[in-house]
């Protein structure tokens, strides 16, 4: 009798492969492989191009035998950035998703679109009610699409009917001259009702402020957004407008998890009680920025490429040696973080966390992650930290070299390797 594997390994096996084309190959391999493999396959899907949505449609939903396993589906990306989608007649697959897969769709949890410019081919007025057939649907990530209107991108949200999460990277609409249309400001809404909100817009898109005015004061978000990732992308000098301000005022009373930019006009002092709060940065805008903190805070975040953190412990890198910010080295920055943390706010804090974001650029950096004499610096400038109340580790768990920011649902920052924990009573 030949060689035997059970089941339950196989399975777990499969589980851990994420190539599309080695799931079909394994669904192949036997009778007792194809269960997995094709939950595996489907329940993260990828739609590149045409020719991929196009068998997804004649293969599997208008097959009788693959047709159940749209059910698997947990995650679905359009990515339609690929020139050869504006090719196809009326629009092609961009337009035709939300009729097509209305309520075949039953498990899908996350929808990921990116690239869609519906201003050149507007989507029909019954798209928000096809949409409104995903009843699992929790998580809406839109990048770099365009709306036809504000309109038609509020009837969107509303139509969802479990939206929670919202993750919005360079959205635009066409400006309305008087903000939000009159309709939209007199008829309160019970969607969405967002519990994480992330968004990455520019300064110059007056896109944004008509969003916020609608969030506050026409849909529950106001009052139950728990997790925030604010982004204002463009030139450093760009500044938040007062509309921006004051949506971020408004929600902050409910926020728990912020993750932002260190900036001098960011509104920290309103954010009175964060768990995490993760910030991004040069070494001097991080230390303004929690030095405006007013609230008690139990974890903090440093995400921060390795330039920065390395540089700061003066491992005999060359001094002028510049961060994604433009800031020159900056030696003194961990020394000033631990005096900063000796005040009354931070008494209550659990963990420091360094979150490195290395780039392949900066893999010579990356080997003294594994020095010793890295921790023994970290150590040095954080005398006060370190004998106190926290003890300092090197984690080097979650490093990959190239990996770019993370855009996907959670609104927690990545690991990474340097991890302060409070010492256990």
């Amino acid at each position: 009798m030949p060689p035997f594997l059970p089941c339950e390994l196989t399975d777990i096996i499969i589980f851990h492969v994420d190539d599309a084309n080695s799931l079909c190959s394994c669904s192949l391999v036997c009778h007792d492989w194809v269960a997995a493999s094709r939950h595996c396959l489907f329940s993260d899907a990828h739609m590149l191009s045409p020719s991929q949505y196009d068998a997804l449609v004649n293969r599997v939903l208008r097959s009788e035998s693959m047709y159940p396993w749209l059910s698997s589906m947990r995650t679905l990306e359009l990515d339609c950035e690929d020139g050869r989608w504006f090719k196809k007649r009326n629009g092609g697959p961009r337009y035709r998703f939300f009729h097509e897969f209305a309520g075949h769709l039953p498990n899908l949890h996350l929808l990921s679109l990116v690239g869609l410019d519906w201003v050149r081919s507007p989507l029909h007025a019954s798209t928000p009610s096809a949409l409104s057939q995903f009843p699992s649907l929790v998580e809406l990530r839109l990048e770099n699409c365009t709306f036809q209107s504000f309109d038609m991108f509020r009837r969107i949200l509303v139509a969802i009917p479990n939206l929670s999460t919202l993750m919005l990277y360079a959205v635009q609409w066409p400006s309305q001259p008087n903000g939000l249309l009159p309709g939209s400001r007199m008829l309160p809404q019970r969607r969405p009702c967002l519990v994480a909100f992330s968004i990455q817009f520019y300064a110059k898109n007056d896109c944004a402020g008509t969003l916020f005015d609608w969030l506050v004061n026409c849909t529950p978000s106001r009052s139950t957004i728990r997790q925030l990732r604010f982004t204002l992308g463009g030139s450093p000098s760009a500044s938040i407008k007062p509309e921006h301000a004051q949506f971020l005022e408004s929600v902050s009373a409910s926020v728990e998890s912020l993750r932002i930019q260190a900036r001098d006009d960011f509104p920290i002092s309103c954010f009175s009680k964060l768990s995490p709060l993760t910030i991004k940065g040069s070494w001097e805008g991080i230390l303004r920025t929690l030095n405006g903190l007013n609230g008690p805070l139990r974890v903090l975040q440093i995400e921060s490429a390795p330039t920065r953190v390395l540089s700061a412990v003066d491992l005999g890198h060359p001094a002028s040696l510049e961060n994604e910010d433009g800031g020159a080295d900056m030696t003194g920055g961990l020394n000033e973080l631990d005096t900063l943390l000796e005040d009354d706010r931070f008494k209550s804090m659990e963990r420091l966390e360094f979150m490195i974001s290395p780039v392949p650029s900066e893999f010579n950096f990356m080997l003294c992650l594994v020095d010793g004499h890295f921790r023994e610096s970290i150590e040095e400038r954080l005398p006060k930290l370190c004998k106190e109340a926290f003890e300092l580790s090197t984690w080097i768990a979650h490093i990959e070299l190239g990996v770019k920011e993370e855009v996907d649902g959670t609104m927690a920052a990545p690991r990474g390797p340097l991890v302060a924990a409070k010492k256990a009573d």
